[in-house]
C-alpha cells in the first residue's frame, strides 16, 4: 500500500518552532544537559526539522546525522550538522549498531507505524545506546492535523519494553504556545 502524506505548512512550522515555545525554558539546552553524552558520540536526530537539536550537539563535539522527510530536511541545511539525510523514521537506512544516541523529538505522534521506528532505533543503536523520545502527552496530542498517535508514559513503556529500559521521565506542562503537556523519556538499549 502506498501512502502519500504531506504535512500541512502550518503544522510543519509549528513542529519546527515548538522547541522555542516552552516559555522562558530553553528545552534544547535543558535536554542536552540531561543527556551527559561523551564528546565524539555518533548521534541520529530523527525528525530534525531545522536542526535546532542537532546544531548544539555538533558544537559540543558530536557527529550528528540529521534525518527528516525530504520536504522538511532542507530546513536543516541552514544549521551546521555533520550529515543531513532525507529519509523515513520507520525504515532507517543505516547499518546495525551505528549510533550511541537516537533522538526522536516530536516524531512518534506523526508515524503510521511507530513500532517500526522503535525496532529501527534498537537495531541502529550500539550496545547500551540511548534513545530519547519527546512527544505530546495524552489525548490532547491528537488535536493537531498530522498527529496520528497519542502517548502516555505507561503506553510508551509498554511499547518500548523489553528492548529499552526507562532511565528518566520528564514532564513539561502545557503553556500558551505549547498547548499540550509534553513527555520526554530517556531510555537505554537493553542487550
Amino acid at each position: 500500500m502506498k501512502i502519500d502524506y504531506q504535512e500541512t505548512t502550518s503544522d510543519l512550522l509549528a513542529r519546527i518552532d515548538i522547541h522555542s515555545k516552552y516559555g522562558s525554558r530553553n528545552i534544547d539546552e535543558w535536554m542536552l544537559h540531561l543527556l551527559n553524552v561523551t564528546p565524539g558520540s555518533k548521534i541520529l536526530d530523527v525528525g530534525c526539522g531545522d536542526g535546532v537539536i542537532s546544531e548544539p550537539l555538533v558544537k559540543a563535539g558530536h557527529y550528528v546525522t540529521a534525518l527528516d522527510l525530504p520536504t522538511i530536511a532542507t530546513a536543516a541545511n541552514k544549521s551546521k550538522v555533520s550529515a543531513l539525510i532525507a529519509g523515513d523514521a520507520e525504515t532507517l537506512a543505516f547499518p546495525d549498531v551505528t549510533f550511541d544516541l537516537v533522538i526522536a523529538s516530536e516524531v512518534l505522534e506523526h508515524l503510521w507505524a511507530p513500532e517500526s521506528f522503535v525496532s529501527e532505533a534498537y537495531r541502529t543503536l550500539k550496545p547500551h545506546g540511548s534513545l530519547i523520545i519527546e512527544t505530546p502527552e495524552g489525548l490532547a496530542g491528537l488535536n493537531y492535523d498530522s498527529h496520528m498517535n497519542y502517548y502516555t508514559v505507561e503506553k510508551l513503556e509498554k511499547m518500548l519494553a523489553p528492548r529499552f529500559s526507562m532511565k528518566k521521565v520528564e514532564r513539561l506542562a502545557a503553556t500558551g504556545s505549547a498547548q499540550t503537556p509534553t513527555i520526554i523519556v530517556f531510555l537505554e538499549k537493553a542487550n
